[in-house]
């Protein structure tokens, strides 16, 4: 794939700096992608000395996950759920 590697239920470490962890999306299940590993246990197997990044589609912490990274990035919004960027999706 040219270098490019898909963060689906994996975990990387970048240079013993930062952990990149990319979860499945639970409504993946619906068109054939099932995560083989929880996300829970993704990230409590990783040492928390290195800064966590969590990637997910769906801005939702799981109880048991909450604590085990540092800083989520998630790209799910329906029509701009933070304010002022509700007011922009009107106008499309």
């Amino acid at each position: 794939m040219n270098g490019l590697i898909l963060l689906i239920t994996v975990y990387l470490t970048l240079k013993n700096l930062l952990h990149i962890v990319g979860v499945n999306d639970p409504s993946g299940s619906s068109q054939g992608v099932v995560s083989s590993e929880s996300e829970y246990s993704l990230l409590s197997n990783l040492s928390t000395d290195l800064f966590t990044l969590l990637l997910k589609h769906q801005p939702i912490v799981g109880n048991k996950s909450a604590g085990h990274f540092d800083l989520q990035l998630s790209g799910h919004t329906h029509n701009g759920q933070i304010f002022p960027f509700s007011l922009l999706t009107t106008l499309f």
